[in-house]
């Protein structure tokens, strides 16, 4: 299991957004959490990631992944990883909410 943080400025629902696109792009199946968290699946992968609200308008972001992958130890941090970029990828990303 692997466990990132971040944070970014934007808020929570701008977060979420671009958390289920993150999923997406990554080949996970998107499954709706609680207001502020999104399961996603891809083969021996399960990924969770959730935003909260931070002080000053920023957003932490916690993603957390499991894997049942046994051909290598660090499978859940390689998949965590590529979630967290493509999440700085997106926060940099100002014209996201316009075409979503």
């Amino acid at each position: 299991m692997s466990h990132n943080a971040q944070t970014l400025r934007m808020p929570v629902d701008g977060s979420m957004r671009r958390a289920a696109r993150v999923l997406e792009m990554e080949g996970y199946t998107v499954n709706p959490g609680d207001d502020n968290q999104l399961w996603g699946d891809k083969g021996p992968h399960g990924a969770c990631i959730m935003c909260n609200a931070a002080p000053g308008g920023l957003t932490q972001v916690n993603i957390v992944v499991a894997t049942g992958d046994a051909q290598t130890a660090d499978a859940a941090q390689r998949e965590a990883e590529k979630l967290q970029r493509r999440m700085e990828e997106l926060a940099r990303d100002r014209g996201f909410d316009r075409r979503r």
